[in-house]
């Protein structure tokens, strides 16, 4: 009856009820929580988006990952992290949060802030060094199938147009180059 209560498979429950967070009366029947438990397991059980805390699973699903990654993630980003034995590795919005922004903030971006960057970083306003990772992406856009292809194409040759006329930095030839390949 809690189960349904709660909208979740009784499967859900067990690891609570073998640890003690609800009270077996019989082998079948738990004990109603108070009010205010409640409301703590309708949060606990909410989608990930409404929820107070997140569980291992929640946040492998988030980031698309194993859940077994999630602690040496969560260690190398110093997201800190609570073990409780029922709910396993817990997450507060904020150590989500943190978890979320340094693993998805990594990578090479070819937006037009990032390649805006790439243009301006240098602060003698030189012509910027070739870059391999832009290089690469290029590369890989030349072997996509159509429609892709086009699309992304054009996409990343707005964004460096974009850069390039906002900027003002005049790009190397090399890397001019590398761009005439999409056209």
């Amino acid at each position: 009856m809690l189960a349904r209560e709660l909208n979740v498979p009784p499967s859900r429950l067990m690891p609570l009820i073998e640890q003690g967070y609800i009270r077996r009366v019989d082998g079948e029947t738990v004990e109603t929580p108070l009010p205010a438990a409640m409301l703590w397991l309708r949060g606990w059980f909410q989608p990930v988006q409404a929820k107070p805390l997140l569980s291992q699973a929640d946040m492998a699903a988030l980031l698309n990952v194993e859940e077994r990654a999630i602690p040496a993630l969560a260690a190398a980003h110093d997201a800190p992290v609570v073990f409780d034995p029922a709910l396993g590795l817990t997450f507060s919005v904020w150590s989500a949060r943190r978890l979320l922004m340094e693993v998805l903030g990594t990578g090479t971006r070819f937006d037009r802030q990032s390649l805006l960057w790439f243009l301006i970083g240098n602060p003698a306003k030189l012509a910027p060094p070739f870059n391999q990772a832009l290089e690469d992406e290029i590369q890989r856009i030349a072997k996509l199938d159509e429609p892709a292809r086009s699309i992304r194409r054009e996409n990343l040759l707005n964004q460096w147009r974009d850069a390039v006329t906002v900027s003002g930095v005049t790009p190397p030839p090399e890397i001019e180059r590398a761009f005439r390949k999409l056209a």
